[in-house]
């Protein structure tokens, strides 16, 4: 995989992971403590910065109440929004970045 590719996916699978997990009502630190994974390593993957383990991805999952298989669904539509060139809101500030 290109790095751009892997780039990408991160960033998407960011995205999802910070939009269900607000949508859950958690903040950043509650959820990752509820699921006991280290709050700056939860950040850095809500940030696009690591990729998640296989594990870790069901861990995620578990917590959020879907299937792993309907959480890789969501990060590929939103991997198709943002190669499509659309503007995403990511990390603390909200801030915009076009891809």
């Amino acid at each position: 995989m290109m790095r751009k590719d892997k780039d990408t996916i991160g960033k998407a699978f960011g995205v999802v992971l910070r939009r269900l997990r607000e949508e859950t009502g958690l903040s950043h630190m509650n959820f990752s403590d509820r699921l006991e994974i280290n709050r700056s390593h939860y950040g850095r993957i809500e940030r696009g910065e690591s990729s998640p383990r296989l594990d870790m991805v069901e861990i995620l999952a578990r917590g959020l109440n879907i299937e792993v298989s309907e959480l890789m669904i969501l990060v590929d539509r939103e991997r198709k929004r943002i190669v499509k060139g659309y503007v995403v809101k990511t990390g603390p500030a909200e801030k915009e970045i076009k891809y």
